[in-house]
Protein backbone atom coordinates (compact mmCIF):
# COMPACT_ATOMS: atom_id res chain seq x y z
CA UNK A 1 0.00 0.00 0.00
CA UNK A 2 1.92 3.01 -1.21
CA UNK A 3 1.54 6.27 0.71
CA UNK A 4 -0.40 9.11 -0.91
CA UNK A 5 1.80 11.53 -2.81
CA UNK A 6 2.75 14.79 -1.11
CA UNK A 7 1.93 17.19 -3.94
CA UNK A 8 4.54 19.73 -5.07
CA UNK A 9 2.18 22.63 -4.25
CA UNK A 10 1.56 21.29 -0.72
CA UNK A 11 5.30 20.92 -0.18
CA UNK A 12 5.89 24.47 -1.51
CA UNK A 13 3.17 25.83 0.82
CA UNK A 14 4.53 23.70 3.71
CA UNK A 15 1.12 22.18 4.36
CA UNK A 16 1.11 19.75 7.27
CA UNK A 17 -1.56 17.77 9.05
CA UNK A 18 -3.79 14.76 8.65
CA UNK A 19 -6.60 13.51 6.45
CA UNK A 20 -8.92 10.79 7.70
CA UNK A 21 -10.95 8.67 5.30
CA UNK A 22 -13.59 5.96 5.65
CA UNK A 23 -12.71 3.18 3.23
CA UNK A 24 -15.25 0.59 2.10
CA UNK A 25 -13.62 -2.77 1.39
CA UNK A 26 -15.48 -5.67 -0.22
CA UNK A 27 -15.20 -9.33 0.78
CA UNK A 28 -12.38 -9.78 -1.73
CA UNK A 29 -10.25 -6.99 -0.25
CA UNK A 30 -10.92 -4.47 -3.03
CA UNK A 31 -11.69 -0.84 -2.18
CA UNK A 32 -15.21 0.05 -3.29
CA UNK A 33 -15.48 3.56 -1.84
CA UNK A 34 -13.48 6.32 -0.15
CA UNK A 35 -15.00 9.20 1.81
CA UNK A 36 -12.99 11.89 3.59
CA UNK A 37 -14.28 12.36 7.12
CA UNK A 38 -11.77 14.84 8.52
CA UNK A 39 -9.20 17.18 7.05
CA UNK A 40 -6.90 18.85 9.54
CA UNK A 41 -4.21 20.60 7.56
CA UNK A 42 -2.21 23.69 8.43
CA UNK A 43 -3.10 26.96 6.73
CA UNK A 44 -6.57 25.65 5.79
CA UNK A 45 -5.20 24.43 2.47
CA UNK A 46 -5.30 21.00 0.90
CA UNK A 47 -3.25 21.84 -2.22
CA UNK A 48 -4.36 18.58 -3.79
CA UNK A 49 -3.59 16.36 -0.79
CA UNK A 50 -7.25 15.39 -0.38
CA UNK A 51 -7.42 14.11 -3.95
CA UNK A 52 -4.03 12.42 -3.55
CA UNK A 53 -5.40 10.44 -0.59
CA UNK A 54 -8.56 9.45 -2.46
CA UNK A 55 -6.70 8.38 -5.62
CA UNK A 56 -4.07 6.40 -3.73
CA UNK A 57 -6.41 4.65 -1.30
CA UNK A 58 -8.71 3.60 -4.16
CA UNK A 59 -5.78 1.56 -5.55
CA UNK A 60 -4.99 -0.21 -2.25
CA UNK A 61 -5.86 -3.84 -1.68
CA UNK A 62 -6.67 -5.19 1.77
CA UNK A 63 -6.56 -8.63 3.29
CA UNK A 64 -10.25 -9.56 3.47
CA UNK A 65 -11.90 -9.29 6.87
CA UNK A 66 -13.58 -12.45 8.07
CA UNK A 67 -16.51 -13.37 10.26
CA UNK A 68 -16.80 -17.00 11.36
CA UNK A 69 -14.10 -17.84 8.84
CA UNK A 70 -15.81 -16.28 5.81
CA UNK A 71 -14.75 -13.08 4.02
CA UNK A 72 -17.04 -10.11 4.67
CA UNK A 73 -17.15 -6.48 3.50
CA UNK A 74 -16.02 -3.85 6.03
CA UNK A 75 -15.48 -0.13 6.43
CA UNK A 76 -12.17 0.98 7.93
CA UNK A 77 -10.81 4.36 8.98
CA UNK A 78 -7.48 5.37 7.49
CA UNK A 79 -5.48 8.38 8.70
CA UNK A 80 -2.77 9.85 6.49
CA UNK A 81 -0.39 12.38 8.03
CA UNK A 82 1.62 14.81 5.92
CA UNK A 83 4.75 16.63 7.09
CA UNK A 84 7.02 18.72 4.91
CA UNK A 85 10.02 18.52 7.23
Amino acid sequence: MPAPRYTPQARKDKVEGAIVAMVDVDAGGEVTGVRLTAVSLSRNLTDGLDQSVIDTVRAWRFRPATRTGKPVPVTVHVQVTFSYG
